[in-house]
């Protein structure tokens, strides 16, 4: 007997569109110069948890993406790299494109490869 995952899609479309929400504000925080080690995990606990579920879930691309913006998050938690303005411009667009994966598959429409691939230029 297996279990059907689509059970918990709702859920995780749900609170995944929630998080990206709250992570966009919080990078506006970010952008306006606040560095605090609440704001810098908050950011990361919300893509670490996308990540996380969306791998359990089938959604391999959201999950592997994720994986890669929540290198860049750690690093930034870790003060690896300032956070200037182009920076935050990246951040910023990564979590459009996660928003924008998850109404994609919500739809069950085909992952945006193309724009992941660009994506995954900036944030290296």
């Amino acid at each position: 007997m297996s279990i059907d995952l689509r059970q918990f899609h709702a859920s995780f479309f749900s609170e995944g569109l929630e998080g990206l929400d709250a992570t966009e504000a919080n990078l506006l925080r970010l952008e306006s110069g606040e560095r605090s080690p609440e704001l810098l995990n908050a950011i990361f606990r919300a893509i670490h948890s996308i990540k996380g579920a969306a791998g359990s879930l089938g959604f391999p691309e959201i999950g592997r993406f994720t994986h890669e913006f929540e290198n860049v998050l750690d690093d930034l938690r870790k003060g690896a790299f300032d956070p200037d303005a182009e920076a935050v411009d990246t951040m910023l667009a990564c979590v459009d494109h996660v928003r924008s994966a998850l109404r994609l598959a919500q739809k069950e429409k085909p992952y945006d490869s193309e724009r992941d691939a660009a994506l995954l230029k900036r944030l290296a």
